[in-house]
């Protein structure tokens, strides 16, 4: 199949998330360019020529992309996909807002909640599309990754005036949503009730099911989201948050959380843009929720002393 002509797609973070998405849409024969930091990963990634892997039950996926930094571009940028950590997001497109445009599609794949409201407000002359994903994945290398889980991707727009990108339309178990904010905020509730949780006890999202302790304590903080959710009249689920966490963690049971791979790794985590996200909602509401603010606390003391 032939490179579909104008269908370049820069790729801002090149976490598991992005590597895997990078890979989905080399898949369609699109054009990939990844946005590097600053000159030294750029460097790196030279020394793999190029290479990113991403390795699937389906095999090994393995191919060459172009890579660049932000003061290298030249032209503008036509379709962009952010998938930086949340707390790096706004800063990102800060450093290539000159190069986008209200022609520019862009597609924020980012965890947490907060951080898109926050775009919307410093970019007003920019359209967002935000998708939340269930694909779950880990590094095991700089440029290699493993997608531990293939899952399906929602996205919508909070303004309601973003599409799904047209291209791709042809993955698989890809959907348009008109209330992208409620998906985030579910997501929101299931990241805060595995995440942390995964941290504390040092395990795969799917071992917390059998050991007593993190059941327990999923239970109090589905417990303290729902309260917050009523408060801020915000729907949730159908079923019990419990019983919808429990199934994602069956569900991507050999996953290792970001948060878990951050820890390990000695970086920041998201937590507070995920577990800070609703400690700061329960203060607003003038309700606790002291199980969630323990765990917060947990993690960043973890962050900074090991």
């Amino acid at each position: 199949m032939a490179r579909l002509l104008a269908k370049m797609w820069h790729i801002l973070g090149s976490g598991a998330i992005g590597s895997i998405w990078a890979s989905k849409l080399n898949s369609l024969n699109l054009d990939i360019t990844l946005i590097f930091r600053d000159e030294e990963r750029l460097g790196s990634f030279a020394t793999t020529g190029n290479l990113v892997s991403v390795r699937s039950d389906q095999g090994l996926d393995q191919f060459q992309c172009l890579a660049t930094t932000a003061n290298k571009l030249t032209t503008p940028i036509q379709n962009l996909l952010v998938a930086t950590k949340a707390f790096d997001a706004v800063s990102a497109i800060t450093t290539l807002s000159n190069w986008l445009t209200a022609e520019s599609t862009i597609v924020v794949m980012i965890n947490g909640y907060g951080v898109q409201q926050e775009l919307q407000t410093k970019f007003p002359h920019l359209i967002f599309t935000f998708a939340s994903t269930t694909d779950g994945g880990y590094k095991t290398g700089e440029f290699e990754t493993v997608w531990a889980g293939q899952g399906k991707t929602l996205v919508g727009s909070i303004k309601g005036t973003a599409k799904t990108p047209k291209e791709w339309e042809a993955l698989p178990q890809i959907e348009a949503t008109e209330d992208i904010d409620l998906i985030l905020w579910r997501k929101l509730a299931i990241n805060c009730c595995i995440n942390p949780l995964t941290v504390k006890y040092n395990c795969r999202n799917g071992e917390l099911l059998d050991i007593p302790g993190a059941m327990a304590e999923m239970s109090i903080i589905a417990s303290e989201f729902e309260a917050i959710s009523n408060a801020t009249q915000k729907h949730l689920f159908d079923t019990p948050l419990l019983d919808q966490a429990k199934l994602v963690a069956r569900t991507t049971q050999g996953n290792i959380s970001s948060m878990l791979q951050d820890i390990r790794a000695g970086r920041r985590t998201e937590i507070r843009q995920i577990t800070g996200a609703l400690c700061d909602l329960a203060e607003q509401s003038g309700l606790a929720v002291p199980h969630n603010q323990s765990l917060l606390k947990l993690i960043i003391d973890l962050e900074t002393n090991g």
